[in-house]
């Protein structure tokens, strides 16, 4: 009975040091978790998202409507990273100041995303900062002043472009987001505060020199059978049908181009579709498809440059 005795009051012991050391660990850290989300209703306004009290996402805003719903939201200062000329006279009738601040899809450049963090830390809140579709590039700004002013981390900044649908095809506005960091006070002053209501942005002849740039690597890619070029592994097929896309996308939306005959719309169009099509080849290794959309892009644009670019006219 001693013995039995004896040994319950050992295995209590044990018992009670196990809790005693287990209470005097050091607690867990918490995994990070990502900022808090608003998803909001706006008229006119598609994939809006509150991410601070001070910052909105969302897409351009389209009539009215939308302006009506942004000031009901407090909205004083808009920020457009698209390259389509803002609606200044909707922003005025509602009191809220548009700042225009573009960019491509490749990646957000330095002194761009110091000028979004300028115009965030310094203009009037909330701010609604957006894009064409408030999808990729007006995810990436938002990410970006969050990083810079907010006190995000990258990881909670690319969290939120992933929520707001920012595709992953898009790894230079990813890869802009990923490296950026909170500027000192000094950096963010040099930056440019004219904060302009329209940008000076490239003309017709400068975004045609890009296309015509992207075309030679395309050349490059279709000798190397649809593959990374030995001579040039920094590029990425489907990633460069991608920009070239949206370099058509971008220039079929200007006033430029629908200023244009028809015929000369219709060659752009349909070259914004094959360049589609040619990136969708390239993702799916689908080589055929991949040289019949290369050669209609190659098709249309010589069309074009026979009648537009080759003659006097």
């Amino acid at each position: 009975m001693k013995c039995r005795l004896a040994l319950f009051t050992l295995l209590l012991m044990c018992i009670v040091i196990t809790f005693s050391c287990a209470s005097k660990q050091t607690p867990k850290k918490p995994d990070a978790v990502s900022p808090a989300l608003q998803r909001l209703e706006l008229a006119g306004c598609d994939n809006a998202i509150r991410l601070t009290p001070k910052i909105i996402s969302g897409s351009q805003p389209h009539g009215d409507a939308a302006f009506k719903a942004l000031a009901s939201q407090g909205v004083k200062t808009i920020i457009s990273v698209d390259g389509a000329k803002p609606e200044l006279e909707l922003a005025d009738k509602y009191g809220m100041r548009y700042v225009h601040l573009p960019f491509g899809y490749d990646g957000v450049p330095e002194h761009r995303a110091l000028e979004v963090t300028r115009a965030v830390r310094d203009l009037p809140g909330p701010i609604y900062i957006h894009c064409h579709h408030g999808v990729h590039r007006g995810p990436a700004a938002a990410a970006i002043a969050c990083v810079a002013v907010e006190g995000w981390s990258n990881e909670e900044a690319i969290a939120f472009m992933k929520e707001a649908g920012t595709s992953s095809k898009y790894a230079g506005l990813y890869g802009s987001v990923s490296v950026m960091r909170h500027p000192s006070q000094a950096e963010v002053d040099a930056a440019d505060n004219s904060f302009p209501e329209i940008a000076q942005l490239p003309g017709f002849v400068t975004a045609m020199a890009d296309i015509d740039r992207r075309w030679d690597h395309f050349k490059q890619i279709r000798a190397a059978d649809w593959a990374v070029p030995p001579d040039h592994p920094d590029i990425d097929p489907p990633h460069e049908a991608l920009l070239l896309h949206e370099l058509f996308v971008e220039l079929n939306r200007t006033q430029e181009v629908q200023d244009k005959p028809q015929d000369f719309r219709n060659w752009m169009h349909d070259a914004q579709q094959a360049t589609d099509q040619l990136e969708q080849a390239l993702r799916t290794d689908a080589s055929a498809s991949a040289e019949m959309a290369f050669t209609q892009v190659g098709t249309t644009c010589k069309s074009c440059h026979a009648k537009y670019r080759n003659n006097s006219h």
